[in-house]
Protein backbone atom coordinates (compact mmCIF):
# COMPACT_ATOMS: atom_id res chain seq x y z
CA UNK A 1 0.00 0.00 0.00
CA UNK A 2 1.56 3.41 -1.22
CA UNK A 3 0.41 6.33 0.38
CA UNK A 4 -0.10 9.37 -1.28
CA UNK A 5 -1.72 13.21 -0.46
CA UNK A 6 -2.08 13.47 -4.80
CA UNK A 7 -5.70 12.20 -5.69
CA UNK A 8 -4.46 11.57 -9.39
CA UNK A 9 -2.15 9.43 -8.08
CA UNK A 10 -4.54 7.48 -5.29
CA UNK A 11 -6.34 4.41 -6.21
CA UNK A 12 -9.12 4.95 -3.49
CA UNK A 13 -9.54 6.99 -0.43
CA UNK A 14 -9.43 5.29 3.80
CA UNK A 15 -11.11 7.89 5.81
CA UNK A 16 -10.20 6.66 9.32
CA UNK A 17 -9.54 10.47 11.08
CA UNK A 18 -10.61 14.22 10.12
CA UNK A 19 -7.27 16.14 11.08
CA UNK A 20 -4.76 15.00 8.81
CA UNK A 21 -3.99 13.72 5.30
CA UNK A 22 -1.43 11.19 4.83
CA UNK A 23 1.67 11.73 2.61
CA UNK A 24 3.59 9.21 0.79
CA UNK A 25 6.55 8.82 2.75
CA UNK A 26 6.14 11.05 5.87
CA UNK A 27 4.12 11.87 8.42
CA UNK A 28 0.75 12.78 7.92
CA UNK A 29 -0.22 16.49 8.05
CA UNK A 30 -2.73 18.23 9.67
CA UNK A 31 -5.25 19.53 7.15
CA UNK A 32 -8.22 21.87 7.05
CA UNK A 33 -11.55 20.00 6.48
CA UNK A 34 -12.18 22.70 3.25
CA UNK A 35 -8.86 21.19 1.72
CA UNK A 36 -10.26 17.90 2.38
CA UNK A 37 -13.56 18.10 0.79
CA UNK A 38 -11.69 20.03 -2.33
CA UNK A 39 -9.48 16.29 -2.51
CA UNK A 40 -13.10 14.47 -1.85
CA UNK A 41 -14.50 16.59 -4.69
CA UNK A 42 -11.77 15.44 -6.93
CA UNK A 43 -11.20 12.04 -6.16
CA UNK A 44 -15.44 11.60 -6.62
CA UNK A 45 -14.85 13.14 -9.78
CA UNK A 46 -12.52 10.67 -10.86
CA UNK A 47 -14.87 7.71 -9.20
CA UNK A 48 -12.20 6.93 -6.77
CA UNK A 49 -14.13 4.45 -3.99
CA UNK A 50 -13.68 5.85 -0.44
CA UNK A 51 -13.11 2.80 2.76
CA UNK A 52 -14.52 4.18 5.89
CA UNK A 53 -12.73 2.73 8.73
CA UNK A 54 -14.27 4.69 11.71
CA UNK A 55 -17.94 5.25 10.68
CA UNK A 56 -19.37 7.78 13.52
CA UNK A 57 -20.00 10.85 12.14
CA UNK A 58 -19.38 12.92 15.56
CA UNK A 59 -17.61 12.58 18.85
CA UNK A 60 -17.07 14.95 21.29
CA UNK A 61 -14.68 17.32 21.85
CA UNK A 62 -15.50 19.06 25.67
CA UNK A 63 -18.16 20.05 27.35
CA UNK A 64 -20.99 20.58 24.55
CA UNK A 65 -18.24 20.58 21.20
CA UNK A 66 -18.97 17.70 18.59
CA UNK A 67 -16.50 17.43 15.84
CA UNK A 68 -16.40 15.53 12.76
CA UNK A 69 -15.46 12.20 12.29
CA UNK A 70 -14.97 9.82 9.16
CA UNK A 71 -18.28 9.77 8.71
CA UNK A 72 -19.33 13.03 8.09
CA UNK A 73 -16.73 12.51 5.41
CA UNK A 74 -18.35 9.51 4.03
CA UNK A 75 -21.97 11.09 3.97
CA UNK A 76 -20.00 14.58 2.20
CA UNK A 77 -18.45 11.83 -0.16
CA UNK A 78 -21.67 10.35 -1.02
CA UNK A 79 -23.14 13.79 -1.62
CA UNK A 80 -20.46 14.42 -4.29
CA UNK A 81 -21.50 11.50 -6.33
CA UNK A 82 -19.10 9.32 -4.60
CA UNK A 83 -19.31 5.74 -3.81
CA UNK A 84 -18.88 4.41 0.04
CA UNK A 85 -17.94 1.32 1.87
CA UNK A 86 -18.41 1.35 5.76
CA UNK A 87 -15.85 -0.90 7.45
CA UNK A 88 -17.56 -0.54 11.17
CA UNK A 89 -20.57 -0.41 13.04
CA UNK A 90 -23.46 -0.88 12.90
CA UNK A 91 -22.22 -3.36 10.63
CA UNK A 92 -22.91 -6.86 12.46
CA UNK A 93 -19.77 -8.49 11.57
CA UNK A 94 -17.96 -6.30 13.80
CA UNK A 95 -20.32 -7.80 16.88
CA UNK A 96 -19.66 -11.06 15.46
CA UNK A 97 -16.03 -10.45 15.65
CA UNK A 98 -16.06 -9.44 19.34
CA UNK A 99 -18.02 -12.48 20.15
CA UNK A 100 -15.93 -14.96 18.33
CA UNK A 101 -12.65 -13.49 19.74
CA UNK A 102 -14.46 -13.90 23.10
CA UNK A 103 -16.03 -16.99 22.28
CA UNK A 104 -19.73 -15.92 24.12
CA UNK A 105 -23.08 -16.14 22.30
CA UNK A 106 -25.52 -12.56 22.03
CA UNK A 107 -27.01 -13.21 25.34
CA UNK A 108 -23.95 -13.12 27.32
CA UNK A 109 -22.58 -9.85 25.49
CA UNK A 110 -23.46 -5.96 26.04
CA UNK A 111 -22.27 -3.36 23.71
CA UNK A 112 -21.85 0.07 25.39
CA UNK A 113 -21.98 3.31 22.99
CA UNK A 114 -23.08 6.71 23.09
CA UNK A 115 -24.56 7.01 19.42
CA UNK A 116 -27.64 5.45 18.53
CA UNK A 117 -26.79 5.08 14.63
CA UNK A 118 -24.27 2.93 15.40
CA UNK A 119 -23.27 1.66 18.68
CA UNK A 120 -27.17 1.33 19.47
CA UNK A 121 -28.47 -0.10 16.43
CA UNK A 122 -25.54 -1.60 15.64
CA UNK A 123 -26.07 -3.98 18.52
CA UNK A 124 -29.18 -4.81 17.89
CA UNK A 125 -29.22 -5.90 14.75
CA UNK A 126 -26.33 -8.08 16.10
CA UNK A 127 -28.74 -9.24 18.48
CA UNK A 128 -27.07 -7.71 21.86
CA UNK A 129 -27.83 -5.73 24.34
CA UNK A 130 -26.52 -2.62 24.83
CA UNK A 131 -26.11 0.47 26.99
CA UNK A 132 -26.67 3.58 25.68
CA UNK A 133 -24.43 6.70 27.24
CA UNK A 134 -26.46 9.74 27.29
CA UNK A 135 -24.62 12.08 27.87
CA UNK A 136 -21.98 11.88 24.44
CA UNK A 137 -22.80 12.43 21.38
CA UNK A 138 -27.02 12.93 22.33
CA UNK A 139 -26.19 14.68 25.19
CA UNK A 140 -27.63 18.04 23.62
CA UNK A 141 -30.87 16.48 21.83
CA UNK A 142 -31.58 14.69 25.35
CA UNK A 143 -31.40 17.82 27.44
CA UNK A 144 -28.00 16.66 29.36
CA UNK A 145 -25.87 19.01 30.38
CA UNK A 146 -22.39 19.24 29.53
CA UNK A 147 -21.14 19.70 33.10
CA UNK A 148 -23.00 16.34 33.58
CA UNK A 149 -20.96 15.01 31.15
CA UNK A 150 -17.83 15.64 32.75
CA UNK A 151 -15.56 13.22 35.12
CA UNK A 152 -14.56 9.44 34.93
CA UNK A 153 -17.33 6.77 35.17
Amino acid sequence: LQVTSNVSDADFILAHGTEAVGQSGGPAVETPLDDMKAMMAEAAARKLPMIVANPDVVTVNGPGSLIPMPGMLAKWYGEMGGTVTIMGKPAPVIYEAAMSVLGLPPAEVIAIGDSLEHDVAGAAAAGIDSLFIAGGIHAADLGVEPSARQGPV
